[in-house]
C-alpha cells in the first residue's frame, strides 16, 4: 500500500538506506538533495520504503527566466522500485 507521508513524518535513515540497496545513483532522489533545493518535501511511500517517490512542496531557487518555468517538478517522476507499481 502507498501512503502519503509529511516531510515531518519521513524516516530519513529508511529513505536512504532503500536507495543505497537498490544502487540508484540518481542524486534527485537523495534526502539531503531534495533538502537543499526544497523548502519542504513530502512522499509517497509503500511497502516500508520499498516503493518511495518526493513530493517538492515549495523550490528554493528562482528560476533563472520566467519563460523557462517548468509546470511540475521533474522529482516528482522518479521511483526506485524495481516491479510496475500497475500491471496492465
Amino acid at each position: 500500500m502507498i501512503n502519503y507521508v509529511e516531510h515531518k513524518d519521513i524516516d530519513l535513515g529508511k529513505w536512504d538506506r532503500s536507495l543505497k540497496l537498490r544502487n540508484n545513483e540518481n542524486i534527485c532522489l537523495e534526502s539531503w538533495f531534495l533538502s537543499a533545493v526544497c523548502d519542504r518535501w513530502d512522499a509517497l511511500v509503500g511497502d516500508d520504503y520499498e516503493t518511495i517517490m518526493p513530493l517538492p512542496i515549495n523550490q528554493k531557487y528562482i528560476p533563472l527566466s520566467k519563460s523557462r518555468r517548468l509546470n511540475a517538478s521533474p522529482l516528482i517522476l522518479y521511483q526506485i522500485h524495481q516491479k510496475p507499481l500497475l500491471n496492465m
